[in-house]
């Protein structure tokens, strides 16, 4: 009884000792300094809203001060479309593409355009910069340079100096915001991106008959391009943005086309996706530019329903827009997490810019 009672005791010692080690937290080696704080993404985040029963909208979030921060710098017009946006590197000015409202000197969603807001003033309202004087002419994915000095586009409409043998150009242009000057930079293209310093744009390639795609490079005045991934090498690629260092550039890739289920193959029913509406679930790869044998690699990302994304300008961190809000990623983690930012909105493109 006596062993018994001290084998039980030692035991129940031991236990004791495991369990107050294992649990215990090794307290600080000053008691008087704070834990400090876990640091988050910071920034400004410039998105596109669609609420479903009212006007578009242009918010601005203070990631510092979260989601609750939102405000609305820009309502569109009745029925009017906003597409993509960009930021002025001075943070100065917003450009967007918008579908205008249709009117007694319009058509019905017949024409884009690229307008401005000022930023700095509260309530702006939005200034023409490119398009709307005619039919049949939209414009889109506007890029501003890093110096300011370059306005990045594509444009369906009209080919007004003759260079693809048709009278239509759907193409990357850039226009001069100094001089006025227009310059074609690539036909058969869209979604221009500018690398960080400035020299580079990537774009999408297409086949114009069959809407397949392809992903190139070439100098912003349209010299020596590259094509990257072969048009028709996956089902569908969207969405290219360089890296912060300018050595990579991330884009959303669907290897195959999806199929439908069993039960709508019985019945007869094709699924139809789009490769400009955002409605295929995808999930983001890194191609490495040092090496042009190289091949996209996939990441660790869930399958989103993605519209596109964008890096902090300097932390490691990217903002996701997606049909279930904004998602961070953690570029630092071991495993990619997401947090979400409004989850119940729709978000449209966005932009990510360093505090104000």
């Amino acid at each position: 009884m006596k062993r018994f009672s001290h084998a039980a005791s030692l035991l129940l010692l031991t236990c004791l000792l495991i369990g107050c080690r294992n649990s215990a937290a090794t307290p600080p080696a000053n008691e008087s300094e704070p834990v400090p704080e876990e640091v988050g993404p910071t920034g400004i985040i410039y998105a596109i809203n669609r609420p479903v029963d009212a006007n578009q909208q242009i918010v601005r979030i203070d990631l510092a001060a979260g989601s609750e921060s939102a405000e609305v710098i820009y309502t569109a017009t009745d029925l009017a479309q906003i597409h993509e946006l960009d930021v002025f590197p001075d943070g100065s000015q917003l450009v967007f593409a918008q579908t205008p409202s249709p009117s007694v000197n319009t058509g019905i969603f017949d024409r884009n355009l690229l307008s401005v807001i000022d930023l700095t003033v509260d309530n702006p309202e939005a200034e023409l910069l490119l398009g709307g004087e005619v039919p049949n002419e939209f414009y889109n994915m506007p890029i501003v340079s890093p110096d300011g000095r370059y306005l990045f586009y594509s444009r369906l409409g009209p080919d007004r100096l003759g260079i693809t043998g048709t009278d239509t150009f759907y193409g990357i242009e850039r226009h001069d915001l100094e001089t006025g000057e227009i310059t074609p930079i690539v036909p058969n293209s869209i979604w221009p991106q500018l690398s960080p310093d400035g020299t580079k744009l990537s774009f999408i390639i297409l086949d114009i008959p069959t809407q397949q795609r392809g992903l190139g490079i070439v100098n912003i005045d349209g010299s020596e391009p590259d094509l990257l991934i072969d048009i028709g090498r996956y089902f569908d690629i969207d969405s290219p943005i360089f890296s912060q260092d300018g050595q990579s550039i991330y884009l959303s890739i669907v290897e195959e086309q999806p199929q439908a289920a069993l039960w709508e193959r019985l019945l007869g029913i094709n699924i139809a996706y789009a490769h400009t509406e955002h409605n295929i679930p995808s999930t983001w790869w890194e191609l490495k530019l040092d090496d042009s044998e190289a091949d996209p690699v996939p990441l660790n990302t869930p399958e989103l329903i993605l519209v596109n994304g964008r890096f902090h300008p300097s932390e490691p961190f990217m903002a996701l827009s997606s049909a279930e809000g904004i998602k961070i990623w953690d570029l630092d983690a071991d495993q990619q997490t997401y947090e979400g930012l409004n989850p119940s909105t729709t978000f449209g493109m966005l932009e990510w810019v360093a505090s104000e």
